[in-house]
C-alpha cells in the first residue's frame, strides 16, 4: 500500500487507477491540477467551446423582449369516444346505410359487430354491378348469400372454384330474379352449380356461355322465365332445347342468334314455342332455316312483334307471302336473306307493305332494293336499327343497368 502511495498520479492514471484523496496528507498543486483534469468530462478545447456558447447566449439579443411566450396547444376534445350511433335503432341506421355505396357498406362492415350485421342486410343488396370484375375464388357463393335480385355479371371473370364446398345447404334456393352473364368468364361446372341455386329467375342472359344439356335442365327449373338471350352459345342440344322451351311457357322474348341451331334444333323450337311470344331472333341460321320454319312461326306465334331471320340463305321469295299473314308485327329484320328477293319481280318485296302493324324493315346488305323501297313504303323506316336488342340486358352504351332496371347505387 505505501508502495502505491509513492507513485505519481500519472503513473497510475496509465494504469487505469486513480488516488484517493487522504484527508491526512495534501495534495500538492501539480496533483490537484491531474485530479481536476482527471474528473473533469471535457478536455480543455471543449471547456473553451462551451464558454464561448454561454457567452453568446449571455450577450444575445431578444428582439421579442418581455412580450415573447411559448405555450402548448391543447389538444381538441373533438372525439369524445360517445358512440352517437348507440342511439339510434337498427331500423334507422339501416335507413342511413341506404345511402351508401356498395364499397363504403364493406368498410362499414369493419367497424363492429352491429355494423356488420347491419351491413350485411339482404335489402341492401339488392341490385350488384360485378360487370368487368375479376372474383376471387369461392367469392360467387358469398355474393349469392347475401340475398342480390338484380346481378350483373357482364364480362366478369369467374375463377373455379366458384363456390366452396359447403357453401349451401342442399335444399338452399338463391333470391334471383334478373341475372345477366354476357361473355362472362365461367367454367361449365361453375354455371351448372350457379343455375341449380336458381327458381326464380325472369330474365336471363347467358351471351357467348356453354350451355350444356345439364345447364338447360338447370334453366328450366325457372318456370317464371320471361326474357332468355342465349346469343352465340355453345353446345346447345335440341334436347336441352326442348327442356327449356317445354317448361318456360311464359317466355315472351327469345335470342337464339348464331348459336349453330341444327335444322333439327329449328324443328324441335318450332313444335313447341309458347304461343304468347312476341319477340324471337334466330339470326344465323344460313342453310337450316328454311320456308316451312317460317310457316310455323306463323301458326304457333301469331303475336309475334320483332322477328329477327337475317342471314337465312336459303329461304325463298314464297316467304314474302308467309310473313304477310302476321297481323302484328311491328319489327321484321330479313338483312342478307339473299334469296328472299326474286330478281324476275322485285316488286314483290313491296307485300310486306300490307302488313298493318309493321313500321321498321332492316335490310342491310340488300341496299339495291332500298331506294324502291323508300319511295313504296314511307309509313315504314328501313335500316334504322343495324344490330338487334331482343332479349339483351344492355342495349348501346347503356351500362348501368339490365334490361330497364338500375343495378349500380
Amino acid at each position: 500500500m505505501d508502495s502505491f502511495k509513492r507513485m505519481k498520479p500519472d503513473v497510475l492514471m496509465e494504469m487505469g487507477l486513480a488516488m484517493l484523496e487522504d484527508e491526512d496528507e495534501p495534495l500538492s498543486a501539480g496533483d490537484s491540477q491531474t485530479m481536476v483534469s482527471m474528473r473533469s468530462p471535457y478536455n480543455n478545447t471543449e471547456t473553451k467551446l462551451l464558454s464561448r456558447v454561454n457567452e453568446d447566449i449571455n450577450t444575445f439579443n431578444d428582439p421579442f423582449g418581455d412580450n415573447f411566450m411559448m405555450f402548448r396547444r391543447q389538444k381538441s376534445n373533438g372525439r369524445t369516444g360517445e358512440d352517437h350511433f348507440r342511439t339510434l335503432s337498427d331500423e334507422m341506421v339501416l335507413s342511413v346505410f341506404r345511402w351508401l355505396p356498395k364499397k363504403t357498406l364493406k368498410q362499414c362492415a369493419l367497424v363492429c359487430r352491429r355494423w356488420r350485421n347491419i351491413a350485411r342486410d339482404e335489402e341492401l343488396w339488392t341490385r350488384l354491378d360485378l360487370g368487368f370484375k375479376t372474383l376471387c375464388p369461392g367469392n360467387l357463393g358469398d355474393i349469392i348469400k347475401s340475398g342480390v335480385r338484380i346481378l350483373r355479371l357482364a364480362q366478369a371473370d369467374i375463377p373455379e372454384p366458384a363456390f366452396e364446398p359447403n357453401t349451401f345447404p342442399d335444399d338452399y334456393v338463391s333470391r334471383l330474379q334478373f341475372l345477366d352473364l354476357s361473355m362472362a368468364v365461367i367454367s361449365h361446372q361453375g354455371l351448372k352449380a350457379l343455375l341449380k341455386r336458381t327458381k326464380h329467375l325472369i330474365k336471363l342472359s347467358l351471351e357467348h356461355c356453354v350451355v350444356s344439356d345439364e345447364v338447360c335442365d338447370a334453366i328450366a327449373q325457372n318456370t317464371q322465365l320471361e326474357v332468355l338471350n342465349m346469343t352465340m352459345v355453345y353446345a346447345l342440344s335440341p334436347n336441352g332445347l326442348r327442356t327449356i322451351i317445354t317448361n318456360c311457357r311464359r317466355l315472351v322474348a327469345l335470342n337464339l342468334g348464331w348459336s349453330g341451331l341444327t335444322v333439327e334444333a329449328l324443328d324441335v323450337l318450332m313444335s313447341c314455342l309458347p304461343p304468347n311470344i312476341s319477340q324471337l331472333n334466330l339470326s344465323g341460321c344460313r342453310q337450316q332455316f328454311l320456308d316451312r320454319h317460317v310457316f310455323q312461326l306463323v301458326r304457333g306465334c301469331p303475336k309475334l312483334m320483332e322477328l329477327d331471320i337475317s342471314d337465312a340463305n336459303d329461304i325463298s321469295p314464297s316467304t314474302i307471302d308467309i310473313l304477310c299473314q302476321f297481323k302484328n308485327l311491328e319489327h321484321l329484320s330479313i338483312s342478307r336473306c339473299y334469296h328472299i328477293f326474286n330478281p324476275s319481280c322485285p316488286q314483290n318485296v313491296l307485300k310486306l307493305g300490307t302488313i298493318p302493324s309493321l313500321r321498321f324493315l332492316d335490310l342491310f346488305g340488300l341496299e339495291k332494293y332500298i331506294p324502291n323501297l323508300v319511295l313504296s313504303l314511307p309509313s315504314i323506316e328501313i335500316n334504322k336499327f343495324e344490330f338487334s336488342s331482343i332479349a339483351r340486358p344492355t342495349v348501346g352504351i347503356r351500362r348501368t343497368s339490365i334490361w330497364g332496371l338500375r343495378v349500380r347505387d
